[in-house]
């Protein structure tokens, strides 16, 4: 809104850096960077992990598996498309 955002700029930095510039902005959470590297700036690596889709069906994978799975571990570097498949797959395990 008041353009303090450059996407130009954004679209090279580090997802870390990217974070903090836009937690500083008003109404933006953790949640919201997360959504905004995977879909508008298309990362491939964010795993957005404190949204409750992901939380619920990787805690029904793991009872179905009966084992602690460590996905960040077994998809990196591809876990926004993980993140992708989990929030498909909840509508059938969830």
């Amino acid at each position: 809104k008041n353009k303090n955002i450059d996407y130009n700029i954004l679209k090279d930095m580090k997802n870390d850096s990217i974070k903090n510039i836009l937690l500083k902005q008003k109404g933006i959470g953790p949640w919201t960077t997360d959504i905004f590297l995977m879909f508008f700036l298309e990362r491939k690596n964010i795993f957005p992990l404190n949204d409750l889709i992901i939380q619920k069906t990787i805690k029904s994978i793991c009872i179905l598996e009966k084992k602690n799975i460590k996905f960040e571990e077994i998809f990196s570097p591809y876990l926004s498309i993980l993140s992708l498949h989990l929030w498909k797959m909840s509508k059938r395990i969830v």
